[in-house]
């Protein structure tokens, strides 16, 4: 009997989990994602070889909760702290504190010079820089892009200090907009890229969008991004999603809340204490996030925050990975026919990967496969780029789908 679910487990392994990731772009009018997936590239030669995710990690919940455990190695990184304040441009909100880890340079590594690209890295819901998948994209970025790494950590996660009753949430990039503006103005020559993960590339590709064709970065990924808040709300409400993920990041929004319990409690358009009582994180945003930033109703905010409404006006090449297993990041919502319309959006998806953010691979020590394809896609994009400027589209052509 052991011998036969060995067999069959066996089967479905190599048959349907270790395959290669399936890539969706449109061929014939993007010439930028075009060149860099040419063949003899990096990022060809990544995206064309299988995912082998780890055996015993064979499922999203299996992966997601590997990651959300932390049943692994969290590398050592050394950062340099830049406190950066940021301003409400929207007088309904408050004035508060973000900051910039900046990843202190590989001896190992060429000199950075005023050229050096540089990767700006937005982590998940409630994480930082502390985070081990943040820090194994910083590594892959520094050591074998040569890039100058830094993190932004978003206001009241990773120690920064809260000094106004604001969070973030989905729809708040103006404090990612100034923060790369301000990067911008003091690196000129220098290309920029950006990485998201999960919330954190929900926002980002709300801030490409709005930005269009002013956007400073040369190109930008998403990884596990949700694209959709409402349907992904309402794919974490059945029982076991909802006891075990929901109720789960929700604990991980109240402790964030109680940590900075002095400034928050000053906001009258939220009752504190009723916001301690969410269980789950639609009740947090009901009670919390909406009243915060201004919503009507819950609903709305996921509505108005979903990043899935501006990915046609993208105007960089922009990769999105996601797990079509993600437990947490509804396959429901992934941007198929966007990419149809957009010439500047990449769409990579894996069979399995759920939301660890690293997709998991190899055995006795689980390591990272996604922080390689990440790299590679902003490598592949800045050295193809001229002039960091977009290229016009060709005639609409039929979009290709490869395997």
């Amino acid at each position: 009997m052991v011998v036969s679910l060995l067999c069959l487990f066996a089967v479905y392994y190599f048959a349907y989990l270790a395959v290669p990731p399936s890539v969706y772009f449109v061929e014939s009018r993007s010439p930028i994602l075009k060149k860099a997936l040419a063949n003899g590239s990096k990022l060809k030669r990544v995206l064309s070889q299988k995912f082998w995710p780890t055996p015993y990690l064979f499922n999203g919940h299996l992966q997601t909760l590997f990651n959300a455990l932390g049943w692994h190695v969290k590398p050592v990184v050394e950062f340099t702290r830049e406190v950066f304040e940021v301003k409400a441009v929207d007088p309904k909100l408050y004035d508060g504190l973000v900051s910039l880890d900046w990843a202190e340079p590989n001896p190992n590594v060429a000199a950075y010079s005023s050229s050096t690209p540089i990767a700006i890295i937005l982590h998940g819901l409630t994480g930082g820089s502390q985070e081990a998948y943040v820090r194994r994209l910083v590594l892959k970025l520094r050591d074998e892009c040569a890039m100058r790494v830094v993190v932004f950590n978003q206001r009241a996660c990773a120690g920064n200090k809260v000094v106004t009753p604001q969070a973030y949430c989905g729809s708040a990039t103006e404090d990612v907009r100034q923060a790369i503006a301000s990067i911008r103005s003091r690196f000129p020559n220098a290309p920029l890229v950006a990485a998201g993960y999960s919330l954190g590339s929900n926002v980002l590709v709300n801030y490409v969008g709005e930005e269009g064709d002013r956007c400073p970065l040369s190109a930008a990924v998403s990884i596990a991004n949700p694209f959709d808040l409402l349907a992904g709300s309402r794919a974490l409400m059945p029982f076991f999603p909802r006891m075990v993920y929901s109720r789960s990041l929700a604990g991980n929004l109240k402790r964030l809340l109680l940590q900075h319990e002095d400034q928050f409690r000053q906001d009258p358009r939220i009752d504190f204490d009723f916001c301690l009582q969410s269980r789950t994180v639609r009740e947090f945003d009901d009670r919390m996030t909406k009243n915060s930033f201004n919503y009507d109703t819950v609903d709305y905010y996921y509505r108005e925050a979903s990043s899935i409404r501006v990915l046609t006006r993208i105007a960089r090449p922009m990769m999105c990975l996601n797990a079509l297993d993600d437990p947490i990041s509804s396959a429901i919502s992934l941007p198929v026919d966007e990419c149809r319309v957009n010439p500047h959006l990449l769409l990579v998806t894996t069979q399995t990967g759920g939301h660890s953010m690293d997709w998991f691979t190899g055995f006795f020590y689980p390591s990272t496969w996604s922080a390689g394809v990440v790299a590679s896609f902003l490598h592949e994009i800045v050295e193809n780029t001229a002039n960091f400027e977009p290229q016009a589209a060709e005639a609409p052509g039929t979009p290709a789908a490869a395997s």
